[in-house]
């Protein structure tokens, strides 16, 4: 019987320099895979607000239907409060309730999408909702607020 010799676990110096050469280069590319993960951001549109005296801003006026994210940001001079209403109706003509200052938010003229019920001066408060297709109304119903002209237009298609 003929038994070969076999060395077991020795590397030759010259086999080891060769991989000894590849492995800052592995290491590397491992590291950038590693680290390349960026953290996802919400899905949906986006849309920033500003809410000021008498005046909701934002440059966003069309959105896709689905997830809609809010950053709002209120830049005084009072506390004001974010309602987002589905309807038909102009953003100027919604129905107003019996103290004639605010919005009639149980209107059936109107449909009630979500709402952040305060935001203090130089706060930014974010939240999302799940808009269909159609036309919303963005208010703050503050007491004289609306017919201040606070109010805001959000097409949804």
């Amino acid at each position: 019987m003929y038994l070969q010799k076999r060395s077991v676990g020795r590397c030759s110096a010259k086999s080891l320099s060769k991989r000894s050469r590849w492995l800052p280069i592995a290491l590397t590319l491992l590291g950038l895979v590693a680290c390349s993960h960026q953290p996802s951001s919400p899905p949906g549109a986006v849309v920033p607000i500003t809410l000021e005296d008498y005046r909701i801003l934002s440059s966003v006026t069309m959105v896709s239907a689905g997830t809609v994210n809010f950053t709002v940001f209120s830049k005084g001079p009072s506390t004001h409060e974010l309602a987002v209403f589905e309807t038909t109706r102009p953003a100027d003509q919604l129905p107003l309730g019996t103290d004639g200052l605010r919005i009639d938010e149980d209107s059936s003229l109107l449909r009630e999408a979500g709402e952040l019920e305060q935001v203090d001066i130089g706060e930014t408060e974010t939240f999302a909702l799940r808009l269909t297709p159609g036309t919303y109304v963005l208010v703050c119903n503050m007491e004289g607020h609306y017919l201040g002209g606070m109010y805001f237009s959000l097409i949804v298609h």
